[in-house]
């Protein structure tokens, strides 16, 4: 592989990532060579900084010290007048490898395996995607070590659905709201409100402020539209303008957890509550009826011990019929349902 520049016919030699898993055309990611005597590799996502090799020493980079380690490979640079480049090869020319600049950004090197003629994964950078700037997009949240690396914060929706569902979350996520202090006829004038996001490593870029009290910390968040979100902590008060990029969701017990509060427009919240008293009245409902079978069944138990007559009458209001239950119980039970149209006065 060779990576830089043809200084005399004006070429590049660049590393280009897909846009997609299916679709080939050039993706937001490229490998490049540095022009300076530095001879770094520079992993841009379009025109900005996504990951660096840092400087070469002569014999390694300095931001990778595993390549002291790895001898399969020869490594060459060349700088002067009419070319600058980096280029690598195998000292055993029969082991096949390549290589790859996947549409996530990740630089792999790969190893095809002799027994299984499978591609092993030998080398990657970054190792962490979720250190990566913005690696979720605006208002995604990262997670490390899970199958799905992006989510959306909570009342976010990703912008553009079909490019996140083919693992470009470049474009991150979009409220589903509207907030109250860009739309006043949203959400019939209800404030707008925030949500606990908790357990995460905090938003780049926050502005601190002074406030006495969290209350006063969420009052100002709250009476400036452009804020976003906010976080009270050891009486220091940040907040965030914008977009908020690189929330990382931390596994339970991380002593880094950190929490803050994200503005969300009262809709949003309004549906939260909606979906716990459902599932209340649910609750509720099981027991009441629950509850109504014991009683039926001791009535039931009662009556068997004196071989009576039970009767009981339902009246359904959906058809306006009546079911009437005659139960006799005896030796043997059983049961008869009859149904009989009920005319309703008006």
């Amino acid at each position: 592989m060779k990576l830089g520049y043809d200084k005399r016919a004006g070429k590049t030699w660049s590393l280009v990532s897909w846009k997609s898993r299916e679709d080939p055309s050039p993706g937001a990611f490229s490998i490049e060579h540095d022009a300076n005597e530095s001879s770094q590799i520079f992993n841009l996502q379009g025109p900005k900084m996504y990951w660096t090799s840092g400087v070469w020493d002569g014999q390694i980079f300095s931001q990778v010290p595993e390549m002291r380690f790895i001898y399969m490979y020869k490594y060459n640079t060349s700088f002067n007048e009419n070319e600058s480049y980096f280029s690598y090869s195998l000292h055993n020319p029969s082991i096949l490898s390549r290589v790859v600049l996947d549409v996530s950004g990740q630089v792999r090197r790969l190893n095809c395996h002799e027994g299984t003629h499978e591609w092993d994964l030998y080398w990657l950078q970054p190792k962490t995607q979720c250190e990566v700037y913005a690696y979720c997009g605006p208002f995604g949240t990262c997670t490390r070590d899970s199958v799905e690396f992006c989510e959306c914060l909570p009342g976010f929706e990703p912008r553009f659905p079909e490019d996140w569902n083919l693992q470009d979350r470049s474009g991150g996520c979009v409220r589903k709201a509207d907030l109250q202090c860009v739309n006043e006829s949203h959400a019939n004038g209800e404030r707008d409100q925030f949500r606990l996001v908790s357990n995460v490593r905090l938003p780049k870029y926050p502005v601190t402020i002074q406030a006495r009290s969290a209350m006063e910390c969420e009052s100002i968040c709250l009476n400036s539209c452009p804020c976003s979100a906010y976080a009270y902590e050891g009486e220091e008060c940040r907040i965030w303008g914008g977009d908020l990029v690189n929330v990382e969701q931390l596994p339970d017990g991380d002593s880094n957890g950190r929490s803050f509060y994200i503005k969300l427009a009262a809709s949003e919240l309004n549906k939260r509550v909606s979906s716990s008293e459902w599932k209340v009245w649910l609750i509720v409902t099981l027991a009441i009826s629950l509850t109504s079978a014991f009683v039926i069944y001791g009535i039931w138990g009662r009556f068997r011990r004196k071989g009576q007559y039970f009767s009981w009458t339902y009246r359904w209001p959906s058809n306006s019929t009546i079911f009437s239950f005659h139960l006799q119980i005896q030796n043997q039970f059983f049961s008869e349902m009859s149904s009989l149209p009920l005319l309703l006065n008006n």
